[in-house]
């Protein structure tokens, strides 16, 4: 049960981080839940070899589900955190467009990019 208490926790705690930054939430979430999940998975196996090679008592192999649990979920809070904000990422893609297109003809009506030798422009028509 508290489990569950804490994965609610750490995905609102992912939602806080990625909604400001421009990104939908719920893929990241998703992907918080998945981590914490498969850091479990491998923490039982590998309390599970740790039991069996060191003669421990059953509950350790508990402990280590949690722990690769935890691993888990700092995995994708680092992967939230580590996002760049969406607008930052947009202006740099459209300076990376607008230097391409300056090196071009581009038609000052519909911005279409035009050969050299066009006389028309074949988006909107309108003469070059």
């Amino acid at each position: 049960m508290i489990e569950i208490l804490v994965i609610f926790c750490l995905s609102v705690w992912i939602r806080t981080i990625t909604e400001p930054k421009g990104y939908k939430w719920g893929k990241y979430v998703l992907l918080a839940v998945a981590l914490w999940i498969f850091g479990e998975i491998i923490g039982v196996f590998v309390g599970s070899v740790a039991v069996f090679i060191y003669s421990l008592r059953s509950g350790y192999v508990y402990l280590f589900a949690l722990a690769g649990a935890l691993i888990g979920g700092i995995v994708s809070v680092i992967i939230a955190k580590g996002l760049r904000p969406k607008e930052i990422v947009n202006k740099s893609v459209q300076e990376i467009i607008n230097t391409e297109k300056s090196k071009e003809n581009v038609c000052p009506i519909c911005g279409y990019v035009y050969m050299q030798s066009d006389r028309f422009c074949r988006k909107c028509g309108s003469k070059l």
